[in-house]
């Protein structure tokens, strides 16, 4: 008797935290989070490096003809950095980071994007979740750092 109480009570417990997992992915305003480092400012500027996880990268991969995009294509389409005067900046989708170990990485990555920076200027950094839809936006503002800073999660918050 105890062990079907026991049993049902693992299920009840299951079940709650099956329903909270659903209740907390329901806010659509929410920020995206996304691990982002910066290196040591260089002869060129500071390196910005991103995360990008496998799960992200794989949702919105297909086109509408059901065909997988490059890599390349998928970055151009899901994310946007522009400096404080609105002058994009180049972003390049890497396989490993010089900034960010792999042991740091939270979850399993599927690429990094790395962008070089000018020290001491503010960036926009968008991350567009659907193609289908590039008016929902999520950003994250910045100003690139002086020094090398640590892999941390950044907050996009949804643009309105």
């Amino acid at each position: 008797m105890k062990a079907i109480g026991g049993i049902g009570l693992l299920i009840f417990v299951g079940l709650s935290l099956y329903w909270f997992a659903l209740a907390a992915g329901d806010d659509k305003d929410a920020p995206i989070q996304i691990q982002v480092a910066f290196g040591a400012p260089g002869p060129n500027g500071v390196e910005m490096h991103a995360v990008v996880g496998v799960v992200m990268a794989n949702r919105d991969r297909a086109t509408k003809d059901g065909r997988l995009i490059n890599w390349n294509e998928w970055v151009a389409g899901h994310f946007e950095l522009k400096d404080a005067d609105g002058n994009p900046v180049k972003i390049e989708r890497r396989n490993n980071s010089s900034a960010i170990q792999q042991r740091e990485v939270i979850g399993t990555q599927e690429f990094f994007l790395v962008a070089t920076l000018t020290e001491g200027r503010s960036y926009a950094f968008d991350y567009i979740p659907t193609m289908a839809n590039p008016a929902v936006r999520y950003r994250y503002t910045f100003s690139a750092p002086a020094d090398a800073q640590k892999v941390r999660m950044a907050d996009f918050q949804k643009v309105k």
